[in-house]
């Protein structure tokens, strides 16, 4: 473990080798240092270096560096087909976690769901600087936290008679006395106009097995004809997967029922199997997997459902009495099984996109407000990784979707959309901090946008050279980098003057408002791409992609990807969405910015000196003396045992998305601190795709050939891992987790404690 303080760091340097213990700068003749000062010649050291004979100093900088120019900008402009606003409604208010937001029906204002089991309320005020706590129900949800994936509490609905009955519906997902999982629709009370809910008047109208901790739908709403609508995934994993297509079972299914008309609930005569002959009688249509999206055209009555793809396909559909979508034979246009297993009765989706373009579809709301003429009709959607949002509409004679971008990227992870009173339309974003937006009119003006285009132009560069950073950079590198096509990479970090990093106590470094990352990927004397990871002003974190001209004399700006050629063959360029895939919330926002990467020697061009980071950073003020005990990762290129550089690789290429916290974390903690046993993957069935490899474990031990650990390493299509910014495996990496794996006897048991 490492907890050195400068002092102590500087007295473990070894000592020159004419040193002389007790001769010069001890304190001889009455002083610190020769001569009566504390340097030769009285200055603070030999020729002006640090009064060791000529020896070059223990740190790689003598002093901070200014940085006048590199510093984080606001957000580049979103501007779509329509040329609209899209502003935070309630800049005071921010929720953890925010799974639904609902118009409250009496007197305006709005109520929010939070994933571990809390509904609050705010009035309709931009002003807002408070919420109400309506309802907490944490003793019975299970929530991200706890559970993990995509559980907790997820939807809410009013009943359409709310004013006089004071009835609201919930959606969440809690923990049998078996320990299994279910999904639940409740329906609460207030005795006191909306005040409150009241958590003792709790009637389960609906309650469903779940067979894994994610596809669990969630959102619930009553339709113009007063029925229920509820939308269920087919329960993550393998367990109900097939049920999806089976109208006798409710997984993978909107379901729509009569609150009204029974006890606990009616079946509507018009559903497709209301007389529950070949089908549940609550079943309104089926072959989904996960309809996290959807809602009812207030107008038309149109059942719009978007539905999360497993890899390939996101889709977009209209979705009428009876339909079967075909969740899990097809996935988009594509059937996933034998040929003659596909011949069902499908409705095709109106519209479906690719991974390429976003990875978890959201929204699907058609706007009916009157403030935005141009948008009347159009189906709104965006992507929760993403950060996009689009509008649908179809041509008038062929019925073709025609999408359009709204807002190409709002740099957040988008949760739902919502209307207000008026039909007016809104989104929340989806974090421990979620805010509620607003859809506005544009206000008829194309500005430029400020946002640099060219990599010189962003004051991280010199401008002249844009192949040399900046003055006020500094170069940093770590112990075990990330796989990038197997690209070489040069590591700089410009932080705003005065301002300096903290530490936490697990050694991740918690940057300042306003940094900039600055990597260069290139090969040879050839760069390819510069990324620029930034925390803006509102505290989150972006990347941006430069790619570089074929005369390498600058890099222009990337809004989405692409693929370049290189002499191993294709290197992906990440979008800029795909930023936010690996560079989580939860990991710090930055990566490779903890202790355990930094503490390791780094070559500073400035003075020609290569010296230890930390020491460097300590001296020149951006960390502090005492630092929290930490373990260096192994270099996984190193001579350290085969385990422990097999557990760093996994660190850094997984772990920013596989760690507690991260909602498509797989219930995996692939940390390096982490015990085995503890990470969720020693002979652990896979929740999703198992590659058609039979016995498949996240790590089945002594065998990597099961090990999707392994498997999903060595692919280069839409299931490998990592999934952004590399098209290519790491041989070398791929091969050490398979030498770990092979050794691996058996899983090691969990510490009770006891």
């Amino acid at each position: 473990m490492r907890a050195l303080p400068l002092l102590l760091l500087l007295a473990c340097q070894d000592p020159p080798p004419d040193a002389d213990p007790g001769g010069a700068g001890d304190g001889a003749d009455g002083s610190d240092g020769t001569d009566g000062t504390d340097g030769t010649d009285g200055t603070d050291g030999t020729d002006g270096t640090d009064g060791t004979d000529g020896e070059d100093p223990p740190w790689g900088l003598d002093s901070r560096p200014p940085n006048p120019s590199c510093h984080a900008p606001d957000r580049p402009l979103n501007r779509g087909a329509l040329n609209l606003r899209i502003d935070v409604a309630y800049p005071s208010l921010d929720f953890r976690r925010p799974t639904s937001v609902t118009w409250f029906p009496t007197d305006g204002g709005w109520w929010v769901t939070e994933s571990e089991g809390l509904v609050e309320a705010f009035d309709d005020d931009p002003g807002a600087t408070t919420t109400r706590l309506v309802l907490d129900i944490q003793d019975r949800v299970t929530g991200q936290t706890e559970g993990g994936g995509e559980m907790g509490l997820l939807g809410l609905a009013f009943h359409p008679d709310f004013a006089a009955n004071g009835q609201v519906y919930l959606s969440y997902t809690t923990t049998l006395e078996d320990g299994a999982y279910a999904s639940r629709i409740s329906r609460f009370v207030s005795a006191d106009w909306g005040a409150t809910l009241d958590p003792d008047s709790e009637v389960v109208l609906l309650e469903m097995l779940q067979g894994n901790q994610n596809h669990n739908g969630g959102r619930i709403a009553f339709g113009p004809d007063g029925m229920l609508w509820i939308g269920f995934g087919d329960g993550g994993g393998f367990t109900y997967q097939d049920e999806a297509q089976n109208p006798a079972d409710l997984h993978g299914k909107i379901l729509r029922i009569d609150v009204d008309g029974g006890d606990p609930y009616g079946i509507p005569a018009d559903n497709p199997w209301a007389d529950g002959v070949g089908g549940r009688g609550e079943v309104w249509s089926l072959g989904l997997r996960n309809p996290w999206g959807w809602s009812i055209d207030p107008q038309t009555g149109d059942l719009w459902v978007t539905d999360v793809g497993t890899s390939v396909w996101e889709e977009v559909n209209l979705s009428p009495k009876g339909a079967n979508h075909g969740w899990p034979l097809y996935e988009g246009a594509d059937c996933r099984v034998a040929t003659d297993l596909c011949d069902i009765d499908r409705v095709d989706p109106i519209y479906a996109y690719s991974w390429s373009e976003g990875r978890a579809v959201m929204g699907a709301v058609v706007y009916r407000g009157s403030a935005i003429p141009e948008l009347a009709g159009r189906l709104v959607f965006g992507d929760y990784f993403s950060g996009w949002i689009k509008t649908l509409r179809r041509d008038a004679e062929t019925g073709e979707a025609i999408v359009e971008d709204l807002f190409p990227d709002l740099g957040l992870f988008l949760s739902t959309f919502a209307v207000d009173g008026a039909g007016e339309l809104y989104v929340m974003s989806f974090d421990y901090r979620g805010r509620l937006l607003k859809i506005l009119p544009g206000d008829g003006t194309l500005e430029e946008d400020p946002f640099p285009a060219t990599l010189s132009a962003t004051g991280c560069v010199d401008p002249a050279n844009p192949r040399q950073p900046a003055s006020g950079l500094i170069p940093y590198t770590v112990r075990a980098p990330f796989w990038a096509d197997g690209l070489e990479k040069e590591r700089h970090v410009a932080f705003p003057d005065g301002a300096t990093p903290t530490v936490g106590e697990d050694g991740d470094l918690d940057l300042p408002v306003g940094t900039v990352l600055v990597k260069t990927l290139g090969e040879a004397d050839r760069p390819v791409e510069t990324r620029l990871l930034m925390r803006h002003d509102d505290g989150a974190w972006a990347g941006y992609a430069y790619l570089w001209n074929a005369d390498g004399t600058d890099a222009t700006l990337l809004q989405d990807g692409a693929r370049v050629e290189i002499s191993s063959g294709i290197h992906d360029v990440p979008a800029r969405w795909a930023c936010r895939s690996c560079h989580t919330d939860e990991a710090g926002g930055s990566l490779g910015l903890e202790l355990a990467q930094l503490a390791t020697a780094a070559t500073y061009d400035s003075t020609g000196r290569s010296a230890d980071q930390l020491l460097t950073w300590q001296h020149i003020g951006l960390l502090p003396e005492d630092l929290p005990p930490f373990e260096p990762l192994p270099d996984p290129a190193g001579a350290d045992a085969t385990e422990a550089r097999a557990r760093s690789w996994l660190h850094t290429n997984c772990a920013s998305c596989h760690r507690p916290g991260v909602p498509r974390s797989g219930h995996l903690d692939l940390r390096f601190g982490t015990p085995l046993a503890e990470t969720g993957a020693c002979d652990v069935a896979p929740l999703e795709t198992d590659l058609g490899v039979e016995g498949a474990r996240i790590l089945a031990p002594g065998d990597p050939d099961r090990s999707l650990l392994a498997l999903r390493a060595a692919r280069d299509d839409a299931r490998r891992m990592p999934p952004q910014g590399v098209s290519q495996p790491d041989a070398v990496g791929l091969a050490l987790l398979r030498e770990w794996i092979t050794g691996l006897d058996a899983c090691p048991t969990v510490d009770s404690g006891g």
